[in-house]
């Protein structure tokens, strides 16, 4: 059954009235229709039946209503217990390949890259006087971003200090 059924136009003195009506019948039957380009309205008010058709090029998963892809599930599904907090971060957030490139070891996959608590850091002060020596985790967070993107550390950490040498950039120290 067709969706736009349009009045076949015969010449005359109607065919005025009869444009006119088709003009509206396509407005409104472009306004229910999704828009690729992502212009308003652009939500679904029902099902879409894909007609045993695939979605195709979806990308990886990382908020909680978005569907995981089968590269992600087969992740998930090949080890024997697959919903820790080391499983589900490897498959949402896997090693960059900066990562690979400037050799650090992830210790904590469930904070984004460039984040050094994903290399080790933490805000524990209960390792003597000065808390834990976070040198190496801000060291690996400045190798992996290159000095291109926001090293980022979220969350209560007390006081915090950081000594960095920028070696050939001259940007002096953090």
């Amino acid at each position: 059954m067709a969706k736009l059924t349009l009045t076949r136009m015969a010449g005359g003195y109607l065919t005025t009235a009869a444009m006119n009506a088709n003009q509206v019948l396509l407005e409104a039957a472009l306004e229910n229709t999704v828009s690729r380009d992502g212009t308003s309205p652009n939500a679904m008010a029902s099902q879409l039946d894909m007609n045993s058709y695939r979605l195709v090029n979806l990308v990886d998963a990382v908020n909680n209503q978005e569907p995981v892809t089968l590269a992600q599930a087969n992740v998930l599904a090949s080890t024997t217990n697959p919903l820790t907090q080391n499983t589900v971060s490897a498959a949402l957030w896997p090693k960059t390949s900066q990562e690979t490139s400037a050799g650090v070891t992830v210790t904590a996959g469930w904070y984004e890259p460039n984040d050094p608590r994903r290399y080790g850091a933490t805000d524990d002060t209960t390792d003597g006087a000065g808390g834990t020596n976070n040198t190496s985790a801000f060291a690996d967070a400045m190798s992996v971003s290159e000095l291109e993107l926001p090293i980022k550390f979220r969350g209560q950490v007390g006081d915090l200090s950081v000594t960095a040498s920028m070696n050939g950039y001259g940007y002096g120290q953090i």
